[in-house]
């Protein structure tokens, strides 16, 4: 796991360890060099599926729990970053295509730590509050947040990084109001 946390903290800026999906990795993804860590039930061909855009949307809720956190190599040089929480009623699966000949999103790396930072955190929150969360970012596929708990967001994009903004505000308010209706309810009690 060491070449995950390593490679995360050098190209993203971002500790694997401090997020919440972190404790539900218990192992390597066969071939990805232990850059791309799986948990749950996420074995075998269903890791690869969950990687695939389509797969990973039709994802029901009330899947058996699956998680993964890494790096997923496509080209010379180039791979995409995956973040994928599905459990109970939360589905988050974002991917960041990066590098390559192209560069793609290099310059982003800051971009890309916040939304998977906000993500993880608000993953936790949807589970605590058996709220629904779905958010989904692909390059060239259906892109959406939605969070349905205590307060209601939603929020259909292109591209995430494009969106980022929006993305983070939104996440950031639901996370603000949540602080301030637990210390409203630590006061009460």
């Amino acid at each position: 796991m060491h070449k995950l946390i390593s490679l995360t903290d050098r190209v993203l800026g971002l500790n694997a360890t401090d997020l919440n999906i972190f404790k539900h990795l218990e192992r390597p993804v066969d071939g990805t060099k232990e850059v791309l860590f799986a948990g749950g039930h996420a074995v075998g061909r269903d890791v690869l599926e969950q990687v695939n855009p389509a797969q990973a949307i039709k994802v029901d809720q009330g899947s058996t729990p699956r998680y993964m956190l890494g790096y997923w190599g496509h080209g010379v040089s180039s791979y995409r970053y995956v973040y994928s929480w599905v459990e109970a009623r939360v589905n988050v699966n974002l991917q960041f295509f990066y590098g390559g000949a192209y560069r793609t999103n290099v310059g982003n790396e800051q971009l890309i730590a916040r939304l998977i930072s906000l993500a993880d955190q608000l993953a936790a929150l949807a589970l605590k509050e058996s709220a629904v969360l779905k958010f989904f970012s692909f390059e060239g596929a259906l892109n959406k947040f939605e969070y349905a708990g205590s307060q209601f967001v939603a929020i259909g994009f292109e591209d995430a990084i494009a969106s980022v903004d929006d993305l983070t505000s939104s996440i950031e308010h639901i996370l603000m109001l949540n602080e301030v209706m637990q210390s409203k309810d630590d006061s009460d009690d």
